[in-house]
């Protein structure tokens, strides 16, 4: 099976789970937004990385739209305070892989790299 089509399954099936989930009330509205935006997001990287495009333009789509919604979650007293701090750094760990990333496509400076041990 193409992997494609597990990515198109596994988004369809998270939206479903997600939509089911926040409609019980297990999950709120904001946080069923910031989930299914990461779940949108991926697979758009997916096939960034899949057709051999260099993915810095969506990576960065995806933190900005993160950050967005990372904004409405913090604002959202229903989440709780643990689930936000948790989501924050994240955020912040995604933004630091983004920027190793770009720094890795533009240069890779030699003395900063550290000997495999033998």
């Amino acid at each position: 099976m193409d992997l494609t089509i597990i990515v198109t399954l596994i988004t369809t099936f998270a939206n479903v789970v997600l939509t089911v989930l926040s409609g019980q009330g297990v999950i709120t509205p904001a946080l069923q937004s910031m989930i299914g935006s990461l779940t949108a997001s991926g697979a758009a990287l997916f096939s960034a990385l899949k057709s051999g495009s260099n993915p810095s333009t969506i990576l960065n789509d995806v933190a900005t739209t993160l950050q967005s919604d990372l904004a409405i979650v913090e604002q959202d007293t229903a989440v709780d305070p643990v689930i936000v701090s948790q989501i924050q750094e994240a955020m912040k760990m995604l933004k630091a892989a983004i920027a190793g990333y770009e720094a890795a496509q533009v240069t890779t400076d030699p003395s900063t790299l550290t000997q495999l041990p033998e």
